[in-house]
């Protein structure tokens, strides 16, 4: 059951990703990768640079800056379902709807469906997350989860509005599943059950939770910054998407097999330097990508054992740290020397939190 409510969990992801950036493109952007017309002074954005960048922004901090208090709710009350299937049953009315009405054309209705979908793309990262948090035992999973997300994204971007019915329909298909597999909020209770159990092993490990949260922080600024220097297209978008999720995936399993800090130590510097020094090329960059990712399901398990009583707000917490990371470098970024050495400051800051954790064996003592 726990591998069903995994699968059933990272296809939603998928379709939930998928399906908020296809409808947030097809407001500001339908026909970024379409066919561009050779006009002088075209632009792809609907509203212009400045309101597009403004409506971009607003989805950010929607989509991220709201999921520690989502995941703080989950948290204290103990339930999950209800908003896992409110979110992914709103975003499939606004995707279908748009899709049927073309309602995006008017500015009013088209802003309310984004304010809509960000909110509710929020809730179900904190919603789905617990699930997988509840049964997860190891860093796979959690990167199993991530990795269908970074796929539906950039294709989100590429077919926007073409796709917008139909991912539509799998958001509503997924919440439909979640019944199969009885992902109710009961399943929630044995860890917390566990938590009372243990109150003094589950206090707050306060020092490598700061230091996993400087850490995502600069793994947002940096993978922003360090940014490909080749024309995007539909293709360099789907391939890199397809390399992210790929190293999301690849990291949980590679730092269940040889440990975090061997993990850490042997695929984060150098995808920082092919990501950095590479991004002439759209193969390099690609597999910089791939190995700058697979960081990504370490540092949420390494938050879960950090706050255990609050696991689901440091899953949030988490989130909204690697959008304020990211935002920050697109007001301006670094030079490729200073990118990198932040980005192995971030790694050391990873090992760190590692060396100094105090709940290490929270899950192999049965705790969590």
């Amino acid at each position: 059951m726990k591998k069903a409510r995994l699968a059933v969990c990272a296809a939603a992801h998928f379709c939930m990703d998928f399906a908020t950036i296809a409808y947030l493109y097809s407001v500001i952007a339908p026909q970024l990768y379409g066919a561009v017309p050779d006009a002088a002074g075209y632009s792809p954005y609907v509203y212009g640079t400045a309101l597009t960048a403004a409506l971009v922004l607003a989805y950010d901090l929607c989509a991220f800056a709201l999921q520690p208090f989502f995941g703080a709710w989950a948290d204290q009350k103990n339930v999950a379902a209800p908003v896992l299937f409110a979110s992914l049953l709103i975003v499939a009315l606004v995707d279908i709807l748009a899709a049927a009405l073309d309602f995006t054309n008017v500015f009013a209705a088209a802003i309310a469906g984004l304010v809509l979908v960000s909110v509710a793309n929020a809730a179900f990262h904190v919603a789905a997350g617990a699930f997988v948090i509840a049964d997860a035992e190891r860093c796979a999973p959690l990167g199993i989860f991530v990795g269908t997300g970074a796929l539906g994204v950039a294709l989100g971007k590429v077919l926007s509005s073409a796709a917008a019915f139909y991912v539509g329909l799998g958001c509503l298909v997924c919440a439909v599943s979640f019944f199969f597999v009885k992902a109710k909020g009961e399943t929630m209770r044995p860890y917390y059950e566990k938590l009372r159990r243990e109150k003094v092993q589950t206090e707050a490990d306060v020092l490598p939770l700061v230091s996993l949260g400087v850490a995502v922080f600069l793994r947002g600024f940096c993978g922003t910054a360090a940014a490909g220097e080749f024309p995007s297209t539909s293709l360099t978008v789907v391939f890199l998407g397809a390399f992210a999720a790929c190293g999301k995936i690849m990291g949980g399993f590679w730092a269940d097999t040889v440990g975090i800090k061997a993990a850490i130590a042997s695929f984060l510097p150098l995808g920082a330097l092919l990501m950095c020094f590479g991004a002439q090329s759209v193969a390099l960059y690609a597999v910089g990508t791939l190995l700058f990712n697979t960081s990504m399901p370490v540092t949420l398990f390494m938050a879960i054992r950090a706050l255990p009583r609050w696991r689901n707000a440091a899953f949030g917490m988490l989130a909204a740290l690697l959008m304020a990371g990211s935002v920050l470098a697109m007001w301006g970024a670094p030079s490729g020397y200073i990118t990198l050495a932040l980005t192995f400051a971030g790694g050391a800051a990873i090992l760190f939190a590692e060396i100094k954790s105090k709940n290490k064996n929270l899950f192999e003592e049965g705790i969590l």
